[in-house]
């Protein structure tokens, strides 16, 4: 086996490089952040999100009477998921693409009313060049919006939205 190509690191120890390309790489995963789409087209960014995947449902123990379960359980009946799906999210916004034009919608919100319809974004996850999943986040919706940070009078601000999104689900579309 020939060792050259890999690199040796500070107690002189040789380490494969990472492959991408190479299914069996043992590599940590990384993000790539969630885009705005609509219609299937990428109109837009989000700077930073956290969303809330609740892997939480409530199991319920089933009981029966009998000389051998005497007191314990025989069964666990499993129930839907429970929690909510949520998303906290902050995007720098820009000039004549505010967040809701970038989302399809025709005008800039007065408030959280004017939003009529939910909306649908985008997660891309790539394996160093490849695309590795696309999930889907759906039935979207603005519980709170805001312009964040202060404005201040030298005018070098950036003017960023942030805020809190319920979804209905989050899918894998491929």
């Amino acid at each position: 086996m020939d060792i050259s190509p890999y690199a040796t690191n500070q107690h002189n120890v040789r380490v494969q490089p990472l492959d991408y390309t190479n299914e069996q790489t043992p590599s940590m995963m990384v993000y790539h952040g969630l885009s705005i789409v609509v219609n299937g087209s990428v109109v837009g960014r989000i700077e930073s999100y956290q969303a809330s995947n609740p892997y939480n449902r409530k199991v319920t123990a089933v009981y029966e009477l009998s000389a051998y379960t005497w007191g314990q359980p025989v069964d666990n009946v499993p129930g839907g998921s429970e929690g909510e799906y949520t998303m906290e999210i902050t995007r720098g916004e820009v000039w004549g693409q505010e967040f809701e034009l970038a989302c399809g919608f025709p005008a800039v919100w007065e408030n959280l009313t004017d939003q009529t319809r939910p909306f649908s974004l985008m997660e891309f996850w790539m394996r160093g060049t490849d695309l590795y999943r696309i999930w889907m986040y759906t039935g979207c919706w603005f519980q709170q919006k805001n312009y964040g940070g202060a404005f201040e009078a030298a005018g070098d601000g950036i003017v960023k939205v942030s805020g809190t999104i319920a979804y209905v689900k989050r899918s894998i579309v491929s």
